[in-house]
């Protein structure tokens, strides 16, 4: 495999972790009581998009 092929990969991995976590987050805030149009505002600030929100 060469040193780009492993780069890739790697960089696949720390994507799905990243996106793993961020459900966690989602599914504890709601499971709190967070509504999805603040959800929305904090996905929105970090960075990501709402269609974010709705992928977890």
């Amino acid at each position: 495999m060469s040193g780009s092929a492993l780069k890739v990969a790697a960089a696949r991995r720390k994507l799905s972790g990243r996106e793993n976590e961020l459900a966690d987050l989602v599914a504890r805030a709601r499971a709190a009581g967070v509504g999805d149009d603040v959800l929305t505002a904090w996905l929105i600030a970090a960075g990501l998009g709402a269609e974010d929100l709705h992928r977890t």
